[in-house]
């Protein structure tokens, strides 16, 4: 049995928020001349768009007074410096990733692209993980329009009989879940924001860990039960 596991990136497998609070209150005032005031809200906008799939072209232009094209490219470039220089592996990384290759799995990554074209792969291979993966797929990048699109284009290509999908945000889970009905093994990451919103699981869609070491325990579990019930 052929089973791919896809991964989102940032939360699950990179911790990338550490910079976050310190590009809005250090950098932020310093380039656009944000208030102290403006800058604490602009965090907490950061973190509802991160959770609902927004880029920060989508929303900083109707957040950040007085914003032109020209301001914007300084910002998301000195954003994501921010970001790249505090981000840190996630626990069990890359260790579990490699364990899994180990036994069999098929590993993948889908994930939306960042602002700047290219840099999620940049982010990747920089973290030492992109050799990692069988294939990487940039949904805005690479032919795909959405996560789901990504995960049943791997599904064909690879022959998958059966796929995980692994994501730090309940919202992702809940499209693909919606799109893709119980053919997906959906597997919320509880990733520790530092603004967090009470998503709820209704009708257990999805299975939830807290660390990659968990993910590797369940999926090794409910995979040994299948091969067992298919060899009896």
């Amino acid at each position: 049995m052929k089973i791919g596991v896809v991964f989102d990136v940032d939360g699950v497998l990179l911790d990338s928020y550490r910079g976050i609070e310190e590009f809005y209150e250090v950098y932020l005032p310093r380039i656009a001349g944000v208030n102290h005031a403006l800058s604490s809200y602009l965090v907490y906008m950061e973190y509802l768009g991160e959770a609902i799939g927004l880029l920060r072209d989508q929303w900083w232009f109707d957040a950040v007074p007085g914003l032109t094209e020209e301001l914007y490219d300084a910002l998301i470039t000195k954003y994501w410096e921010v970001r790249i220089s505090n981000t840190t592996l996630e626990p069990g990384v890359p260790e579990v990733l490699e364990r899994m290759r180990g036994k069999g799995y098929l590993l993948f990554s889908v994930s939306y692209r960042d602002e700047i074209y290219g840099l999620k792969r940049y982010r990747l291979e920089a973290a030492g993980l992109k050799n990692l993966f069988d294939e990487v797929v940039v949904v805005g990048e690479d032919g795909v329009s959405n996560r789901c699109e990504g995960i049943k284009y791997l599904q064909a290509k690879h022959s998958l009989d059966r796929v995980v999908y692994v994501d730090d945000k309940p919202l992702n889970l809940y499209r693909i879940s919606i799109a893709a009905g119980d053919s997906i093994v959906l597997v919320h990451y509880r990733f520790k924001h530092l603004v967090e919103f009470p998503w709820k699981n209704p009708g257990r869609l999805f299975k939830e860990v807290h660390s990659l070491y968990e993910l590797e325990s369940l999926l090794d579990r409910m995979f040994s039960r299948e091969e067992a019930e298919l060899n009896t």
